[in-house]
């Protein structure tokens, strides 16, 4: 408990309950954002068109929608970047799947992203939120007037302008919710309809039914400015400048100049080009392939996947996603069977280990529940490197206070040590964290059909999984007595 006197020295400001209710690690130029940028020459129509909206827009509402995988998020990084060294960008926002995807992470990490860059805005909203620090906790429509609507209108009030700045909100289709989806676009709508703000919204996301309907309503259309990005061959010479750029990158950093006219073949330059089919996101995960790790053995890892993409390309399929999934597959057909399962739990498990407030999985967390050793989880992010991200703790866990001693239990560090948010966080995070590149090796996952044997929500999977609970459950359970007899506890039961 703090003193009254230790209140008064240290205030709890506004601003600082906002930035805990926010996501910074959304914002496109975070440290934990996947860079995505558009490869140089590429996609410059679609950023010319988007970056001209902003300083002249048709309608106060842009929406770009396309399927997985042609790259949607790499054109709105890359705007975003352009923008924001122009100064007409206010804020922007990336939902990412079972990562940042809470719906009431949105407007409070927009409010303070804009608090950032409008010092009378900053003032307003730390003065609201210091009143009221229920704000943050308010649901979005509620969120959206009293953290971006009322305090704008109160500099207005005051005679100042706000200068009409953009706004990113990018992966739509991965915020959690559908009805979310659904509200954050009528909310947004709503709002320029009445010009209660001057921003102009510029929303990303595949055409989901949801969405795609809300955005079908008269009164959003109106005020909509609406573009497809579709699959097309008509992007196959932008992929191949994006993967000759990315096997230069590959033959600079393993520093071996003598293979930069000789590899890869135009064949195999071709081949790859032509097993993309206009998604950006297979050659992507093709380079991360082949660049990891970064040994001597980069070219035969090549060829692995050529004649993989090869043979795939041998039978007939109506998917355009058929070259992509055969990627997919052969990525995971690498995971040694005596650690598939555990793979597989590492790719299940999110939906039952993310951190509410930053929307990571743990590794610490799926290490605990699976008894899977440091060394078993390296080898699976090593088959896996190409699809799932893994990011170090960027501060140990002694960094939170020096006081705390590593060697003893929680209950065990003195009456001075509390065990807050902060520092639950930080012990879940101690071994870093993971999350997907792209949303399609997820929906790939999740889908049967597609990924066979690997996919991860057949009930075969929830019954391994719950099976494994169960044997936990018992094993650690006989370890209790009571009484001298043994401690028994009933099965778990999942819904």
């Amino acid at each position: 408990m703090f003193s009254s006197n230790e209140m008064l020295v240290n205030p709890v400001l506004g601003i600082d309950i906002l930035h805990d209710a926010s996501d910074p690690g959304a914002a496109f130029d975070s440290q934990d954002h996947y860079d995505r940028r558009c490869f140089p020459g590429t996609r410059e129509q679609y950023i010319a068109d988007i970056t001209n909206w902003v300083t002249n827009p048709p309608s106060s509402i842009y929406w770009m929608r396309g399927p997985a995988g042609v790259g949607k998020s790499a054109i709105a990084q890359t705007c975003a970047e352009k923008l924001k060294k122009t100064g007409h960008l206010g804020a922007a926002f990336f939902f990412s799947v079972k990562k940042y995807d809470n719906p009431l992470s949105l407007f409070t990490s927009i409010a303070y992203q804009l608090a950032t860059t409008l010092p009378d805005y900053r003032t307003s909203i730390d003065e609201r939120i210091s009143k009221d620090k229920t704000l943050v906790e308010k649901k979005m429509s509620s969120q959206f007037r009293s953290l971006i609507v009322e305090p704008l209108q109160e500099i207005w009030k005051q005679g100042k302008r706000v200068q009409p700045k953009a706004i990113f909100i990018d992966g739509l289709d991965e915020c959690a919710s559908g009805d979310a989806q659904a509200e954050i676009i009528k909310i947004i709508a709503s709002s320029v309809s009445e010009g209660s703000t001057p921003f102009h919204w510029a929303i990303f996301s595949r055409a989901e039914p949801r969405i795609v309907s809300t955005f079908k309503q008269d009164n959003i259309a109106s005020v909509t400015h609406s573009v497809e990005l579709p699959i097309s061959r008509e992007a196959d010479g932008e992929i191949e400048m994006y993967l000759r750029g990315g096997f230069k990158n590959i033959i600079d950093q393993l520093d071996f100049p003598q293979f930069l006219s000789s590899w890869p073949t135009d064949n195999d330059i071709r081949s790859l080009v032509d097993a993309a089919a206009g998604l950006f996101a297979h050659p992507a995960a093709v380079l991360r392939y082949v660049a990891y790790p970064q040994d001597s053995q980069f070219r035969n890892r090549l060829q692995s996947v050529l004649e993989i993409l090869s043979n795939a390309g041998k039978q007939v399929s109506t998917s355009p996603f058929s070259q992509l999934d055969a990627l997919y597959v052969y990525i995971m057909k690498q995971i040694p069977e005596s650690i598939l399962l555990a793979a597989q739990f590492l790719l299940f498990f999110p939906e039952r280990s993310w951190n509410a407030a930053t929307r990571q999985q743990h590794v610490s967390m799926h290490c605990c529940v699976f008894r899977i050793s440091e060394c078993t989880f390296r080898d699976i992010y090593h088959c896996l490197h190409a699809v799932i991200s893994y990011e170090a703790p960027s501060d140990p866990f002694s960094s939170i206070d020096p006081r705390i001693d590593l060697t003893r239990p929680y209950h065990d560090q003195g009456q001075w040590f509390h065990l807050d948010k902060s520092i639950t966080h930080h012990a879940l995070g101690v071994h870093g964290t993971i999350r997907f590149y792209h949303k399609s090796f997820y929906d790939f996952l999740c889908d049967p059909f597609r990924s066979g044997i690997f996919c991860i929500t057949t009930p075969t999977i929830y019954y391994k999984f719950l099976d494994h609970l169960i044997q936990d459950h018992h094993h650690y359970a006989s370890s209790y007595v009571i009484d001298g007899s043994s401690m028994y506890f009933l099965p778990l039961s999942l819904p």
